[in-house]
């Protein structure tokens, strides 16, 4: 039995725990939020020991499923019909994905695990109001464990309305990856979605949204960041993978844009591929995406 699902079975909770790529546990209700630390603590120093570095392995495998999808999909355009053998060995490959994701869930959950176990002090519970709501900022668009879309199953990921004067919790919603013609499916955050259980050490965590943004309007700010993200750049990292195949992000910038907000952004590997293009991507625009997507690269965000 995997981590989560132990947080979920201690906590009483079965529905709601979800686990962010990257180290952060939400869906905790008020409930159960008093006895979170205790179960976790529990279960973190009994919890076996495991091999974190396994992840890369299963992106190898996972890069070689989907282009044995792809080549079966095309070919089913081709000949307008997969024939029984062709549908089946599809079904196949699908199902051997989505293990491969099951098995990266565990991989995150045991570098969660040994995270925890190094700094055992450095995470806390953080209920999220309007005026810190860029905490849920600084998890839009990772990868999401333990959650779907509750009318077709896909995965989902936090998102947000961009653009507004002023940001609020209500703003957030899970947006569901899935789509084969049909119109998004949202679903708005439950009250259990605003409790994180975070490391508490981020720097940019200690500030309010306000304070965060204007750290990016100072010059030599703006500059650094654009410095050590085009360190990074064409590099990829698990913490966001592609929620249609399962592989990990990589980091682009977009040319001819001088605003440092909305001139990055994070795209699945076969974003404009001759053959299985993906159009999945994480749009950079807010100081908080630009903070997460630093410290997924290079362990530290933009302060």
């Amino acid at each position: 039995m995997g981590f989560l699902e132990q947080i979920r079975l201690g906590l009483g909770t079965p529905a709601d725990a979800t686990l962010y790529a990257g180290g952060t546990v939400g869906g905790i209700p008020a409930e159960v939020s008093p006895g979170f630390l205790r179960t976790v603590t529990r279960l973190r120093d009994g919890f076996p020991a495991g091999d974190v570095s396994a992840a890369g392995e299963l992106y190898r495998q996972t890069r070689e499923l989907n282009d044995e999808i792809i080549e079966l999909e095309l070919r089913r355009i081709r000949d307008r019909t997969p024939g029984p053998d062709g549908s089946r060995q599809l079904r196949e490959l699908y199902g051997q994905r989505e293990l491969l994701k099951r098995r990266l869930q565990e991989s995150a959950e045991l570098e969660l695990i040994g995270s925890w176990r190094q700094s055992p002090g450095s995470s806390d519970l953080l209920q999220v109001i309007d005026s810190t709501a860029h905490l849920l900022q600084f998890h839009v668009g990772r990868t999401v464990f333990g959650r779907s879309c509750g009318s077709c199953g896909a995965p989902v990921t936090l998102q947000w309305k961009p653009g507004l004067p002023e940001l609020r919790t209500a703003d957030f919603f899970w947006g569901c990856s899935g789509g084969h013609g049909r119109m998004p499916h949202y679903e708005l955050l439950t009250p259990a979605d605003r409790t994180l259980f975070t490391r508490i050490d981020r720097p940019e965590f200690l500030l309010s949204g306000t304070e965060l943004e204007r750290v990016l309007t100072r010059p030599a700010n703006r500059q650094e960041v654009v410095r050590r993200l085009g360190a990074v750049m064409g590099q990829e990292t698990g913490v966001y993978l592609c929620p249609v195949h399962n592989e990990p992000m990589v980091l682009r910038e977009r040319q001819g844009t001088p605003r440092l907000l909305d001139r990055f952004f994070l795209s699945c590997p076969r974003w404009r591929a001759t053959i299985g293009d993906c159009s999945r991507v994480v749009r950079l625009t807010s100081a908080a995406q630009l903070a997460s997507t630093l410290e997924a690269f290079t362990g530290g965000g933009i302060i």
